[in-house]
């Protein structure tokens, strides 16, 4: 091989070596700016009133008409058993007990928008439902998810955990944060095909 190839081969590998070096910088950038977006909507939703999660309650559901001056009210439970390690289970009850619409609909919007915001991207998504599944490293994420490199991985993780969804538990392991485990299956429960849905219309005569 000629001195020229030997150059042009070394000059190529340089390349390939300064593209991930700015793979991996832009990866970082991009996690410390959306982790400062979500600290920052973390602190404004945190000194807003109404902010703070309310406390579970475990009495059984009974469904009753909402009174006439109501817009209606939002019922839920459940139950899930999942892996919380390699030979451990955590199980989680849950029931949000006839929730008035009109609190539902004047949630905090920061608060809301940073949780929503967090799992609305397509790989963070992907993510949250695996980490629902079983806690995973980062290595773990990257092969089953296919994302590429760890910086991928550890941006969305950076985010997820931003938003307080995902904890990081020993040796480099993640799961999502149990107190959203009810929360992350209700909504995609209310998403999925199994929700029946009856919609009314109401005909008012008019007064002449």
């Amino acid at each position: 091989m000629g001195s020229a190839a030997l150059s042009l081969k070394k000059v190529q590998k340089t390349v390939d070596r300064v593209k991930a070096d700015v793979r991996e910088l832009t990866e970082a950038v991009w996690a410390l700016r959306d982790e400062v977006i979500t600290h920052q909507a973390a602190s404004a939703a945190a000194s807003q009133p109404g902010a703070a999660r309310p406390a579970a309650t475990s009495a059984p559901l009974e469904l009753q008409p909402p009174p006439a001056d109501s817009a209606g009210y939002v019922t839920t439970n459940g139950f899930a058993r999942l892996p919380d390690g390699a030979d451990a289970e955590r199980e989680y009850r849950w029931d949000v007990e006839q929730l008035p619409v009109e609190q539902v609909i004047a949630l905090p919007v920061d608060d809301t928008a940073r949780l929503l915001g967090a799992i609305g991207h397509r790989q963070r998504l992907r993510i949250t439902l695996r980490l629902l599944s079983a806690p995973a490293t980062a290595s773990d994420i990257v092969h089953e998810l296919s994302l590429g490199t760890t910086g991928a991985a550890y941006h969305h993780l950076n985010v997820l955990q931003g938003a307080g969804l995902v904890e990081q538990e020993h040796r480099g392991t993640f799961s999502i944060a149990p107190a959203y485990v009810p929360t992350l299956l209700s909504i995609f429960a209310g998403l999925s095909d199994a929700m029946s849905v009856t919609i009314t219309d109401s005909a008012h005569p008019v007064e002449e």
